[in-house]
């Protein structure tokens, strides 16, 4: 601080080598803007996570291990058939692409038919294997509808079978819903056109269900797009997407009354990408815009605001430098470091072009004017920065990586700045700005503020104390209320393509996008795994090996109960429909019918009146409301047995032999295979997604039901899980994981920030009491902060970085005060020098916090603009109330101001 306080000291360094310094300062632009090109951006949860937390662990051996990276293609429209030509018409395209081909592994449009048909009696549990042997014997639709009706009845109706009714459950149901009501509507249609039946229609309607991923309703139909990339290649990721979109906008203009969407990890990594580009760059623009108004319209000179600005961009982009020669990353957290620093990093200069600008502005040459406004302004100034760049230093004594990235990029910053404003500003103004501060224009005096300091030292102290303490005490009983979000769907991008998509098929198909993941070493594990996770409620769905491959005990019997059924099977024969046959029909339709309805009801108990069962029952038959009949759905059943009525005998012929012949067909393709079902058998890309390359690791997928949508959801979900095994991972685990790790470190850092703080409050100010009312001060703005944003909106993993950052920035203010109250200045002089400062300097900081709450297209990074905004300006209330009427009672009691006020002052002046 001497260096300042010298006449021959920084100023005349500066005044001597302007030129030079200049010229390293293009020179260093230079430099790191080439750096700044190393700099990648990362928006994976785990890249925020400490490296030997287990979770994240777990998730890279996953991601390592898997293919389990995808582009889901949502299309949604009427018509089944209509959404499955829409969806070849676009898989086509894409698989036709050249410039795709190299990035895609493979397009998935349904399952791979064959081998369900061959491996489906193989796959069969004991249950499911006894209830097929039962519906395989006749080929014929009324002993087989006979036969359904008779399972149906003994499984959910007969004393001791009620037993609770699993998401799992409730999605086979849904399945079977569909395959009879296919199976209605078939029949339907073909008894009004006998001669157009399509038997093997019929019968892999029933017993394949749809061939493609439709929703329950059929009004959205899924494809799957797996890449040969992997989530780092950004450069990659970006291209294929832009094609992707490319081929999707395409469609939609070919077919405007279908929605096409694309969803998965990486559609949401593109845009999360272009976001983060976004969140780094535009919302400092605004800043910078806004603020170059404010300093227009507040500073004597034009030149010096530019001045000013050019030193700011000249020290963030060193800043920029850094960052891509050592980190080399951006995250979701520092991407807000731009508008940060725009904020806070004005701030040194508004304090040095204010003093400076107005002693050229009385006639002091350019050099003298340096020189004092360095010996005045230099060391609150540093300090001030100093102090808010060590707080954002001690981020990096946190285990979260999240945190130890912001703290080096902001704190490196903050000095960069700092040193861009010492050096390259003064330069600039010696250089260009001789002339700075006689320009003849209006500009804002802001009087108001000297005003105010003597109304509020000789009124308004005692009114202004109390009031004070009434709202600090009313905020603080807010705080409490205060909650924490644990949800990461509202920490990123909210309206981009991949979020709206998303929330869609999770709104039609009841599965939630973020699914969890265990990785086991054979299939037997995977067995005993997959059945403890089915029993869970908050499981909607499970992907796993063992529901492919049984044991090789079962695999051992199902080969002979599989022989011993095919030589069971009798000849084909015709059956022949007289009035009863009909009648049985008709009767057997109308019981099925009566089935689903009460099943549905049935599901109720466990699964709630608004489950996806119900809403299906009410979509295929009709509404039903205890004994009342709602509004119709599409009558199916009522339709088919309305056909049958209408139907002659030989049609009915017809239409049951040609779905016996279908149904021989597939019963024969079902019995093919002899062989047990193995790795080597499975599809490749089913393998893919379950079977590690060398074949030694099998991955589990947990997919939560929909009811995963709060807190208690995301606790409960996360529980039973860690309950079965610590190592289910997945990004539920990883935003708790990271959400446990930052409230427990943004305590540790708030302390140590707090301790940083006051130790260098300490030095500068060699006094106890200072010191005190310094840290009182920022503790009351703090307590307002929290106490407010209570009011407002929940706390993140992203805006609970605040806390620390807010001890860091909010003492900046106080110490201008304090300095100028201990020279022995009253309030109106006071606040009237400084306070011109200080307000330019909050509300620059607040633009730049605000600039991130109104256009930060992450939530997250929004929330935090809104809280340090707060934060911000709490601090300044604060500082031009409070502080100055408590520091003028500690440091200039109203007894000595009365004797000695007006030659104190005079000589200070």
């Amino acid at each position: 601080m001497k260096l300042m306080d010298r006449n021959g000291g920084l100023a005349g360094f500066i005044a001597r080598r302007r030129i030079p310094i200049l010229i390293a300062g293009v020179l260093l632009i230079a430099l790191s803007l080439w750096q700044a090109g190393n700099i990648e951006a990362k928006t994976d949860i785990q890249d925020l996570l400490p490296a030997d937390n287990p979770q994240a662990e777990a998730f890279t051996e996953t991601n390592e291990l898997f293919s389990t990276s995808n582009i889901l293609i949502a299309i949604e429209g009427t018509g089944k058939d209509e959404l499955a030509a829409r969806a070849e018409e676009l898989a086509a395209g894409m698989a036709t692409d050249s410039e795709l081909a190299a990035y895609i592994r493979n397009i998935t449009l349904g399952l791979d038919r064959e081998f369900l048909t061959t491996r489906m009696l193989w796959m069969a549990n004991e249950d499911g294997f006894a209830d097929m042997k039962e519906f395989l014997k006749d080929p014929h639709l009324v002993p087989l509808l006979t036969a359904f009706n008779d399972n149906l009845e003994n499984a959910w109706f007969e004393e001791g079978s009620e037993e609770a009714v699993t998401p799992s459950d409730e999605r086979e149901l849904i399945d079977m819903y569909n395959r009879t009501g296919q199976l209605a509507s078939l029949l339907t249609r073909y008894l009004a056109q006998p001669e157009q039946t399509d038997g093997n229609a019929m019968s892999e309607a029933l017993f394949l269900g749809d061939k493609y991923m439709y929703s329950p309703m059929g009004d959205m139909i899924l494809f799957r797009v797996t890449p040969s990339f992997s989530l780092t290649e950004r450069d990659v990721l970006s291209r294929v997407m832009e094609r992707v979109n490319g081929h999707i906008e395409a469609a939609r203009k070919a077919h405007p009354d279908f929605r096409y969407g694309a969803a998965g990890d990486i559609p949401q990594e593109a845009d999360e990408e272009a976001a983060m580009g976004f969140d780094t760059l535009y919302p400092a623009l605004a800043a910078l815009v806004v603020i170059v108004i404010l300093f227009y319209l507040s500073l004597y000179s034009l030149r010096s605001v530019v001045f000013t600005l050019v030193a700011l961009c000249a020290g963030i982009i060193m800043d920029l430098g850094i960052l891509g020669a050592t980190i080399g990353e951006l995250n979701m957290i520092t991407s807000s470091f731009g508008a940060l620093l725009v904020g806070l990093g004005i701030d040194f200069g508004i304090h040095l072009i204010s003093y400076y600008g107005e002693l050229v502005g009385r006639g002091i040459v350019p050099e003298e004017a340096l020189s004092q406004t360095l010996k005045k302004t230099g060391k609150p100034v540093f300090i001030g920065g100093l102090t808010t760049a060590l707080a954002f230093y001690a981020l990096c004594f946190s285990k979260t990586k999240g945190f130890v990235q912001f703290g080096f990029v902001a704190g490196t910053g903050i000095l960069t700045v700092l040193l861009a404003m010492f050096f390259i500003l003064p330069a600039l103004l010696l250089v260009f700005g001789r002339s700075a501060g006689n320009e003849k224009r209006w500009k804002l005096e802001y009087r108001f503020l000297g005003t105010w300091g003597r109304m509020l030292e000789r009124r308004f102290m005692v009114p202004v104390v109390l009031a004070a303490a009434a709202v600090t005490v009313f905020l603080a009983f807010q705080i409490p209320k205060l909650s924490f979000d644990y949800d990461m769907r509202h920490i990123g991008p909210q309206n981009t393509p991949a979020k709206k998509t998303e929330e869609r098929i999770l709104d039609k198909l009841g599965i939630s996008p973020f699914p969890s993941y265990l990785t086991v070493g054979s299939i037997e594990e995977a067995r005993t795994f997959t059945d403890v996770l089915e029993k869970e409620k908050l499981v909607g769905m499970i992907d796993s090996i063992s529901d492919l491959i049984p044991s090789p005990d079962a695999q051992q019997k199902r080969a002979a109960d599989l022989a011993g059924f095919r030589e069971s099977l009798g000849p084909a024969y015709e059956y022949v429909f007289g009035e009863e046959e009909r009648e049985t029909l008709a009767y057997e339709i109308q019981r099925l019918e009566w089935n689903l309805i009460e099943i549905a009801d049935m599901t109720a108990a466990t699964l709630g009146d608004d489950n996806r069962l119900l809403a299906q029952r009410d979509h295929l038959i009709r509404e039903i409301r205890g004994r009342e009949t709602g509004r119709e759905g599409d009558e199916l059943f009522q339709k088919a047995i309305e056909a049958v009525g209408r139907a002659t005998y030989e049609d009915l012929i017809a239409v049951d032999a040609a779905f016996a012949r279908g149904f021989i067909d597939l019963r024969d393709a079902m019995l093919s295979e002899t062989s047990p079902v193995g790795i080597r058998d499975l599809p490749e890309d089913i393998k893919r997604g379950l079977v590690s390359s060398d074949d030694s690791r099998f991955l589990i997928t947990v997919f939560p039901t929909e009811d995963m949508v709060d807190n208690a959801g995301i606790f409960a979900f996360a529980g039973a899980m860690e309950r079965i095994d610590v190592r289910i991972t997945g990004a539920v685990q990883l935003a708790l994981e990271l959400a446990r790790e930052i409230l427990s470190e943004m305590k540790a850092a708030g302390l140590l920030v707090l301790g940083v703080v006051a130790i260098l409050l300490l030095v500068t100010f060699r006094s106890v009491s200072a010191t005190a009312l310094a840290l009182g001060n920022l503790a009351v703005s703090v307590v307002w902060m929290m106490g407010l944003y209570a009011l407002i909106e929940k706390m993140n993993i992203v805006n609970a970085l605040a806390l620390p950052l807010i001890i860091g920035i909010g003492v900046d203010y106080g110490i201008h005060i304090i300095h100028h109250i201990r020279l022995g200045h009253d309030l109106e002089h006071t606040l009237s020098k400084s306070g011109k400062a200080i307000l330019l300097s909050a509300l620059t900081t607040m633009i730049g916090f605000g600039s991130l709450a109104l256009l930060g297209t992450f939530k997250g990074i929004a929330t935090l603009g809104i809280l340090l905004f707060l934060g911000a300006s709490m601090c300044l209330v604060c500082s031009l109330t409070i502080l100055p009427a408590l520091a003028i009672k500690m440091f200039f009691p109203a007894n000595k101001r009365n004797a000695d006020t007006t030659e104190l002052l005079g000589k200070r002046q």
